[in-house]
């Protein structure tokens, strides 16, 4: 299931009109979130409300006995499968072998995201790459790159990772500005590891450059 944040920033304006919708294909494509989800599906009868509301034992009851098919898991494993029939093929030169197994730093080969990729495609309508390479004290030379384990990485955003953006007129052609990733770290906290947002805000310079 998608990690759900706080919202507690600053968002999009075509964000917060597509966030109800995400969140419902989200819980669609997880059968147990319909059920932990309560009465935002299956609303509590007139009895129940008079009698302990969610607690109720009647409610449980019928919370229990409801059946949630999986449909929209099936039918989003289906249309990926069609995607990827053929299979992937990597194209590149040697110094990018990496990406085949490594592609994003964490262990994620480059077809298993793009499979990501493409399954937030199907249930969202957007997902987000983001290309980095780790920051120089200037260029490097290819020898240097192998010494220090340097090279560039593509990280998965979905939707809800995507808070914000704005783009700009360059000639005749739209170029995107500005964009705000929001990430969740896991740090050691005094009861054990915590989950922490952390934004992301990417510009356009006056050099035409991302930082």
């Amino acid at each position: 299931m998608t990690q759900h944040f706080k919202y507690s920033y600053e968002t999009h304006p075509q964000y917060q009109r597509a966030l109800p919708i995400w969140r419902l294909c989200d819980d669609a494509r997880t059968p147990m979130a319909v059920k932990n989800a309560n009465v935002l599906y299956l609303p509590l009868p007139d009895s129940s409300k008079e009698n302990g509301g969610v607690k109720d034992e009647r409610y449980q009851a019928y919370l229990n006995r409801a059946t949630y098919y999986g449909f929209t898991q099936e039918t989003i494993g289906g249309l990926l499968g069609l995607a990827f029939r053929q299979g992937v093929t990597f194209d590149s030169d040697s110094s990018l072998d990496y990406a085949e197994t490594n592609v994003d730093g964490d262990g994620v080969g480059i077809e298993q995201q793009a499979k990501a990729a493409m399954s937030d495609l199907i249930t969202y309508g957007r997902a987000g790459l983001f290309v980095d390479f780790p920051p120089t004290d200037g260029p490097v030379s290819r020898a240097e790159q192998e010494r220090l384990k340097l090279s560039a990485t593509i990280n998965l955003y979905d939707a809800f990772s995507v808070a914000d953006w704005a783009t700009t007129r360059i000639g005749s052609s739209s170029v995107l500005s500005m964009v705000k990733l929001i990430e969740v770290q896991y740090v050691a906290g005094e009861s054990g590891t915590e989950a922490e947002e952390v934004e992301r805000l990417l510009y356009l310079d006056e050099n035409g450059l991302y930082a």
